[in-house]
């Protein structure tokens, strides 16, 4: 078992602090370096991130952590190699699965906001902020400022202070923070998006500490939740959290490159379809009926596996669902009344999602939940061809 990122940086916070010479010559030189680069803007975004990043941890050196110390030492040799090199900002056109086409896309009700850069204007290693009510960075704020970036379609595409604020916020997920409770998988879908469109991005000392403790991550999870997937998964599931936390594991396998993550990842994702009822619904946690307000969580995991694995029985898990919308959202009767000890049915929540409707061809999901639209996934699979019809009374 690989010991954690977090878990040495905790340790190595203890020890003397390290001399950091390389990296204090290095930030002597880049700036006027930098000021230099005028004809690619990616490669001076990434070089100006990295910058920014060595600062950081140079500072945390100095101020006692030794990993820190370290690690801006690792940093500041990569830099002079990441000027020297033309293959920084080198591009690839990403598969058109995972960047897919936005139609209609002034008139598509999930698109709203899709590409919105602004509250990141500020975002940087030092300032690992946005604007607005919430201004912490998480998870989604990496996919958020991933398909801002790269998307063909987004009107910031190649913006420099997006690959800044991306790999911010990308570094924080790995090298600042814990693991999150509530699933990484945003930033792992942001991870594989940057390296099929920019595979050289990512400064080398940077792309090792990350996947180490992606790689740790993802082994710990495998442990976790490897005794849940056999005959009897059913009856001690608990399918929106087990969904997040499993499918982790395969964009961790896309990431290291590990056949055998995918082939765990199938093997789980066997097991969990095997939740979904006939009318769309799933069970909740064991054999208990559906809740509402967490229904979106599985649908919503399982579209994204399908878009970055290809996995065919996730897809048709979510097109068989799509019956349940009508059920839940339209005059909001999703049927808890035999669960009276589970919160959802007092906290007023509802699933609403429109793209199992349009990946389903079904007018009626698309209706019901039509009124709360503002998710990625909704955007891309709007179908403007699709004839929206409301349920009967």
């Amino acid at each position: 078992m690989i010991r954690p990122l977090l878990l040495s940086c905790l340790f190595a916070a203890t020890l003397p602090a390290a001399e950091s010479p390389a990296a204090e010559q290095t930030l002597q030189t880049a700036p006027g370096q930098l000021e230099k680069i005028t004809a690619d803007p990616i490669k001076k975004a990434a070089l100006t991130w990295a910058t920014a990043e060595c600062q950081r941890l140079f500072d945390l050196g100095k101020a006692g952590d030794g990993m820190s110390a370290t690690r801006a030492e690792e940093l500041a040799a990569d830099i002079p190699r990441m000027f020297r090199d033309p293959r920084i900002s080198e591009k690839r056109e990403a598969p058109r699965r995972i960047m897919p086409e936005i139609r209609d896309l002034p008139n598509n009700p999930g698109a709203k906001d899709l590409f919105e850069i602004s509250p990141y204007r500020e975002t940087t290693p030092r300032n690992p902020k946005k604007r607005g009510r919430v201004p912490k960075l998480d998870d989604r704020d990496s996919l958020q400022l991933a398909y801002t970036l790269l998307h063909p379609q987004s009107p910031a595409k190649e913006d420099p202070q997006a690959l800044v604020a991306l790999l911010t916020s990308l570094n924080q997920a790995w090298c600042v923070r814990g693991p999150s409770p509530w699933s990484e998988a945003s930033s792992l879908r942001a991870l594989i998006l940057l390296k099929s469109v920019y595979p050289n991005v990512v400064p080398a000392s940077v792309w090792n500490a990350w996947t180490r403790e992606i790689r740790a991550r993802g082994e710990k999870e495998i442990t976790d939740h490897s005794r849940l997937f056999d005959d009897n998964y059913v009856s001690r599931s608990w399918l929106n959290g087990d969904v997040r936390n499993t499918l982790n594991v395969g964009y961790r396998g896309i990431i290291l490159g590990e056949p055998a993550h995918a082939k765990w990842t199938a093997n789980a994702v066997k097991c969990m379809v095997r939740t979904l009822q006939p009318d769309g619904a799933t069970n909740y946690t064991g054999y208990q009926n559906e809740a509402g307000m967490y229904h979106d969580a599985a649908i919503d995991a399982m579209t994204w596996w399908w878009m970055f694995s290809g996995n065919t029985a996730a897809r048709d898990f979510v097109i068989r669902s799509a019956p349940f919308y009508p059920l839940a959202a339209h005059r909001f009767v999703c049927e808890e009344y035999t669960c009276p000890a589970q919160k959802h049915y007092y906290n007023g929540l509802r699933p609403t999602q429109l793209f199992p409707g349009y990946l389903a061809g079904d007018p009626y999901a698309v209706a019901a939940c039509l009124r709360n639209s503002k998710r990625h996934l909704d955007a891309f699979f709007y179908d403007p061809d699709l004839p929206v019809v409301q349920p009967p009374d």
